[in-house]
């Protein structure tokens, strides 16, 4: 009896890049006979088959948002929590296999469990699976190295490649599995918007210090007049940076083009009424959620140039700028807008190579290799 535990901090309705791609994954490992177990912070079991044994938190849902709003706090209750469910879930659960979805505060206990348990922990990071087995070359800096997560994120969010991660994590190459985040694209297989005067513009993700949508909005006000006056610009999210972005719109006499949104749900509608998906942030790394919807819908992505989009993608499928800031930005977008249909190939192209590399099939095998 194969019985993997997945451990996401969150899941359905708090729900973004990462949270889908764990419910894809639950899906995978159900149709391959796995007995799946899914433990978050917060969540619900909604979008989950009657097969999988769900675990969270929400009898403790409101201490927890109580003391989460600060980081620090949040990070301790994280790992907290973690401990404590992890531990009782592996006792009831007699779990073989754990599979952490880059969960960042529960990492740390799944990991540490798992070894007391000797239960084989396979961690997904956005760019790599890195599959911890029962054996470290250094423990006290593979602990130090999760301890330290949010530090570690950085140094990823620009790019990392193997040869980074090894050396920041000390993982033996052979427990170090390379793969791309997988997507359905044939859910993205959408229309482009109807022939019209204006090319529709935009992002989805966090209004946050990291993922800046904050940069497109100057970038917005640096463009040539004519070009602006031939977009539409549309931002999904929420978070901190919202009344900046807010203000900033109103600053920059953008009203009139911006809308700035809360999250949605739909996201195929709004990929479908748009052309081009900007994502702003100078610290990301490949394959954040929307960029591979957006990518397998065929649309134009601008982002920031990392050596992980580089692993799978070129200049003839994307636009990468070596730098993301207003300045840089708003030069693509003005060629763009004034390219475009020159340039709109770069989505046909990019959506092939989501097809023939990011598909759920190879994933799966990769995967399941590690949990094997």
């Amino acid at each position: 009896m194969r019985k993997v535990l997945i451990v996401s901090k969150y899941f359905y309705p708090f729900e973004s890049g990462s949270e889908k791609t764990t419910r894809y994954i639950i899906d995978y490992l159900l149709k391959r006979n796995y007995n799946v177990i899914l433990f978050c912070l917060k969540g619900d079991s909604q979008k989950l088959s009657e097969k999988v044994v769900f675990y969270s938190i929400k009898n403790f849902e409101k201490f927890y948002d109580r003391f989460s709003k600060k980081k620090i706090l949040k990070e301790i209750l994280d790992t907290i929590f973690g401990f404590v469910f992890i531990f009782k879930i592996i006792l009831k659960e007699k779990v073989k296999v754990i599979n952490v979805h880059y969960a960042e505060g529960v990492m740390l206990p799944a990991v540490i469990l798992g070894k007391i348990f000797s239960i084989k922990t396979v961690i997904l990071w956005p760019t790599s699976s890195v599959n911890h087995l029962k054996k470290y070359e250094k423990k006290i800096v593979y602990i130090y190295s999760k301890i330290s997560s949010k530090i570690s994120d950085l140094f990823i969010a620009k790019g990392m490649d193997e040869v980074e991660i090894k050396k920041i994590f000390k993982v033996n190459s052979k427990r170090l599995v390379s793969t791309p985040n997988p997507i359905e694209q044939k859910d993205y297989d959408l229309p482009f918007p109807e022939k019209s005067e204006k090319l529709g513009i935009y992002y989805l993700g966090k209004y946050n210090g990291f993922k800046r949508p904050d940069i497109l909005v100057r970038a917005l006000a640096k463009m040539k007049l004519e070009n602006r006056r031939k977009i539409f610009v549309s931002l999904y999210g929420e978070g901190d940076y919202k009344s900046k972005v807010d203000d900033l719109v109103k600053k920059l006499d953008l009203e009139r083009i911006v809308t700035v949104n809360p999250p949605t749900r739909n996201v195929k509608d709004v990929i479908k009424n748009h052309h081009i998906f900007v994502y702003p942030s100078p610290f990301e790394p490949a394959f954040a959620q929307s960029i591979l919807e957006s990518f397998s819908a065929g649309r134009l992505v601008v982002c920031k140039k990392t050596k992980a989009m580089e692993r799978y993608f070129n200049e003839a499928s994307y636009f990468g700028l070596e730098k993301m800031d207003s300045s840089s930005l708003s030069k693509i977008l003005d060629w763009i807008v004034e390219n475009y249909e020159k340039e709109k190939v770069k989505g046909i192209k990019a959506k092939k190579i989501i097809i023939e590399k990011f598909n759920f099939d190879y994933f799966m095998d990769i995967l399941e290799e590690c949990l094997s």
